[in-house]
């Protein structure tokens, strides 16, 4: 180890997330682009655009499970994550073919994967102390890229149709595989330590003995080899994560209700007011995220997950009882702010209960289904009850 590494010990960590976190500006960007864009670049053809999106999105939901089964064939994060971003790219290429059909299958399974093992992989180049501000730079990178690329596909659908949509999304997600190889070079480089003080296998080797361990905490601490009375007592991993995961979708829901009703401010104010809050919403989600994952390393994250809860419950009653268009787009920031807390805060909850590769993919895993769940919910509510 590098003597700077040997003086700033998070530092190493913080780096290797940093880059994942650019790889998931590019994944995220790359399919919230498409999502956005697709009722119109997709408009055409013999089969429904509502049937292609639908699709397109059961791949995304359909692929996530199969991490955790792979096993060790995904368990090699830098692979899986590079690999994952190939195939969109891949995706993002065929969709002028073939009605879009090979495209959006290769783009919505290659996400699928994306999330579940871009996550677990940041938790596993993370140490104890530096966790949350880990998850919390993932979870700003994959806002950000999703805030800019949405706009951004719109304006290459305007411009030259669907190939300009493939082209650049095919262009974005090549790109994210860059920030992914210096992440494996810098986790190489310097491994993480654990909370006991010894050093992890590499994040890159092979599993069974030799595979990674995720970093134990000394809230979620393993019991002893020999209390096997405390070890039969100890809660499954699901028992430990359900409440959290459990906030973490009432917190999705309420962020997917307002903006997803930010749309109807057109209706009855002016369509600028609309995009301001639009925006403003998914960048107080942006700021939220890294903030939570500061909070949580410092303090405890189960009182930073209640305070943000309570943030989501306070600023959703504000959306509720004001009717007012601008005072709407101002609670719904609120909204936005505090479930981006909630949903970093409730991650690393998570993360820190899972004490190998598989747990941490299993939690990921939890969190990204429970997400896009809450995500179609307030989706279908919306379009019956609209909330300004």
């Amino acid at each position: 180890m590098r003597p700077t590494d040997r003086a700033r010990p998070g530092l190493p960590d913080l780096r290797a997330a940093l880059y994942v976190a650019l790889a998931s500006a590019c994944g995220f960007g790359a399919f919230y682009g498409l999502y956005t864009a697709a009722p119109v670049t997709l408009d055409g053809g013999e089969d429904s655009t509502g049937a292609r999106t639908a699709v397109f999105m059961a791949c995304v939901i359909a692929a996530q499970p199969l991490v955790p089964l792979a096993g060790r064939w995904l368990r090699i994060r830098s692979r899986a994550v590079g690999g994952a971003l190939a195939a969109m790219a891949a995706g993002f290429a065929a969709l002028p073919l073939a009605g879009s059909w090979p495209g959006l299958v290769a783009v919505g399974a290659g996400f699928g994967v994306f999330v579940v093992t871009s996550a677990a992989w940041v938790r596993e180049l993370a140490d104890a102390r530096t966790a949350g501000r880990a998850l919390g730079l993932f979870g700003l990178g994959s806002a950000i890229g999703a805030t800019v690329a949405a706009p951004a596909a719109l304006a290459l659908d305007a411009a030259s149709g669907l190939p300009g949509v493939a082209a650049g999304g095919a262009v974005l997600t090549a790109l994210g595989i860059l920030p992914v190889v210096a992440a494996q070079r810098v986790a190489t480089r310097s491994r993480p330590v654990t909370a006991l003080g010894t050093r992890t296998a590499d994040v890159n080797g092979p599993t069974g003995s030799d595979a990674p361990q995720v970093a134990n905490t000394d809230d979620a601490a393993p019991a002893p080899a020999g209390d096997r009375v405390g070890a039969r007592r100890r809660p499954t991993l699901l028992a430990q994560v359900l409440p959290t995961v459990a906030v973490h979708g009432l917190a999705v829901l309420a962020y997917g209700l307002v903006l997803s009703s930010a749309g109807a401010l057109g209706n009855v104010s002016s369509g600028t007011l609309a995009v301001v809050a639009a925006f403003g919403i998914q960048g107080a989600v942006a700021v939220g995220r890294p903030v939570a994952g500061w909070a949580s390393d410092r303090f405890s994250g189960a009182g930073v997950l209640l305070v943000a809860a309570v943030g989501v419950v306070v600023s959703m009653t504000w959306v509720v009882l004001d009717p007012d268009p601008v005072r709407f787009a101002v609670a719904a920031t609120c909204v936005g702010a505090a479930s981006g807390a909630v949903q970093t805060a409730a991650l690393t909850l998570m993360m820190r209960h899972a004490h190998t590769p598989q747990h941490a993919e299993r939690v990921s895993l939890a969190w990204n289904l429970v997400f896009d769940i809450a995500l179609g919910i307030a989706a279908a509510l919306t379009a019956r009850i609209v909330l300004i």
